[in-house]
This record gives structure tokens, C-alpha cells and sequence, in this order.
């Protein structure tokens, strides 16, 4: 089965944050199967873990969450969090990746694709490349990384073909056909949702006094 939506095509920003605490007992099941017990995991998690407020994902139970729905308080202390896993560890501010996440690609009203295992921010140049890609290409969302081929209208993302032995967080259907034009506006319009959450991050940085350089380019930009 293929799947199409010539109407809208949405790049949706996330950050990766997964949880865990030895004083907590995982949910037997996979998210898939019990989200909401892993909802009420992780929450408890955020809680031993110093965070006043709840966290709210991307949905029940999942591990990545947009940038809207961080409260401030919670975004400073995951920055400080973020930043001291490097620096404390002897490493120098260059040394500092930006926010794992990625981009959950939205086709109509459904959601086709989720960032994998090891993607972040950065992955908006993957799906700037994908319109000049050659046939057989490995797209990298994170890892499974699922063929791609393109036209002169359109991208197909082939989530049947992949050398990886990883699992899709997203629906069934195997093959996602992009519309490129939709796509470079998706793109568009990610690209200033990164700019104002590196915005939002250079405001709390200098209103908390965090003392970090530039640091809508270390955390979103990279460059």
C-alpha cells in the first residue's frame, strides 16, 4: 500500500528525552501496548529527577516532545542537565551536541515517521538533501535509515527497504510519497520553528544567567 496527501506536508520539531530511575519499576509492554503506564512512568521519573512541573509529549508515553510544550522551568533545567553531561565529563563547550530529537514528518492528519535512535536537530539538512537524492539513497531520521528514490515531482520514502534490523515508530504503510513542493514549504517552516526556539533559548539563557556562549548555536544550530 502506498500513501499520498497532496494537501499538507508537516516537519514537526522534537526533542528526545528518555527516562529513567532505579527506584521506579518499568512498565511491563512496549509503549505501543501500555502507554499509559509508561505516561505514568515517566512522569514519576521527571519527578525524582527535580522537575516541578509535568513534562507533556508528543503523546501518551513517548520520549520526544515539542518545543511549545516545554515550560521554562523545565527547559532550563534540562538545558543545565544537557550542558553538564559534557562539560562535567572534562569536555569543552565545541564538544556540546545539540538537542537529540528530530522531526516527526505529519502527512494530512497522520502521523508517517518518527526521528530514530541517534538523530537530532540537525537532521533538517537530511530532509533538505532528500529532493536531490539518487535512487537506492539511505535517508538518515535516525536509525532504521529507509531507502529513498525522487522525481521530478515527488520523493518516495521506502520504509520496506532499509539494511537495518531496527523497527518504524508510525503507521503501516510502507511507502510515504512527498509532494516536493510541500516538502521544501515543510522544510520552510521547521527551519523557523528552529530559529525561534534558538531565540527562546538565547532569552532564558540571559534572563537565568546561565553563562552559556551563544547558545541557540550550540544546542540547535551547530554552526
Amino acid at each position: 500500500m502506498e500513501y499520498s496527501n497532496p494537501h499538507t506536508i508537516e516537519l514537526i520539531p522534537v526533542i528526545e528525552k528518555w527516562w529513567h530511575n532505579d527506584q521506579l519499576t518499568s512498565p511491563d509492554g512496549s509503549l505501543s501496548e501500555v502507554p499509559a503506564k509508561w505516561e505514568l512512568y515517566n512522569q514519576q521519573a521527571a519527578v525524582l529527577a527535580g522537575y516541578t512541573t509535568p513534562w507533556v509529549p508528543y503523546s501518551e508515553g513517548h520520549h520526544l516532545y515539542r518545543f511549545s510544550d516545554f515550560t521554562d522551568n523545565n527547559l532550563v533545567k534540562f538545558i543545565q542537565e544537557h550542558i553538564g553531561e559534557t562539560l562535567d565529563d572534562g569536555g569543552e563547550w565545541d564538544d556540546i551536541r545539540v538537542f537529540n530529537g528530530g522531526f516527526v514528518l505529519r502527512v494530512g492528519n497522520e502521523d508517517r515517521l518518527f526521528p530514530g535512535c541517534c538523530s537530532d536537530l540537525l537532521n533538517i539538512h537530511d530532509w533538505e538533501d532528500l529532493e536531490n537524492c539518487q535512487e537506492g539513497y539511505s535517508f538518515f531520521n535516525g536509525h532504521p535509515e529507509p531507502y529513498v528514490s525522487q522525481n521530478i515531482e515527488s520523493v518516495t520514502i521506502d520504509l520496506s527497504r532499509t539494511d537495518e534490523k531496527s523497527s518504524y515508530h508510525g503507521t503501516a504503510s510502507p511507502k510515504i510519497i512527498l509532494n516536493k513542493v510541500l516538502l521544501r514549504e515543510a522544510i520552510v517552516q521547521a527551519k523557523k520553528k528552529l530559529q525561534a526556539f534558538a531565540e527562546r533559548l538565547s532569552n532564558l539563557e540571559q534572563a537565568h544567567q546561565l553563562g552559556i556562549p551563544d547558545i541557540g548555536r550550540l544546542l540547535v544550530w551547530n554552526g
